[in-house]
């Protein structure tokens, strides 16, 4: 009987070895499995911002040639804001007295840029508007 039970006791063991080895195995194939989840779920939501980003990066690509032209335009405007400021303000302080006819001689005198300073041609709505504040202001008087 001693030999049945070293042999139940032996048995008992190997079984609880095989028993604890089953468990380690199936609590690393649940880890496994949770990890395998979670990186599926990490490639969805990958995914996912990559075509978001896509779609803003073309959303985006019509800014970029708006953005470009306006900088040009600004970059023109620069040059010749010197020459504009120097042109309103000449307008304003010394044509106000004169007729019409006169100011348009001097401000197409003054367009050949004489004093080589560059400005922007001037828009005659803006110049009309100038010169009907300076009458009005003369009116005033």
């Amino acid at each position: 009987m001693s030999y049945l039970s070293e042999k139940s006791s032996l048995i008992c063991i190997s079984f609880n070895q095989v028993t604890d080895k089953l468990q380690a195995l199936n609590d690393e194939f649940a880890a496994m499995t949770k990890k395998k989840k979670d990186l599926e779920d990490n490639i969805e939501l990958c995914s996912q911002k990559l075509d978001r980003a896509e779609k803003l990066i073309l959303g985006l690509g019509g800014e970029r040639d708006r953005w470009s032209e306006m900088a040009v335009n600004l970059g023109s405007k620069l040059t010749n804001i010197t020459g504009d400021v120097l042109m309103a303000s000449g307008m304003v302080a010394y044509l106000g007295a004169f007729d019409v006819v006169y100011r348009k001689a001097i401000i197409n005198e003054w367009q050949v840029n004489e004093m080589a300073i560059r400005s922007s041609k001037p828009k005659p709505v803006l110049c009309a508007c100038i010169l009907l504040s300076i009458c009005n202001f003369h009116l005033c008087l």
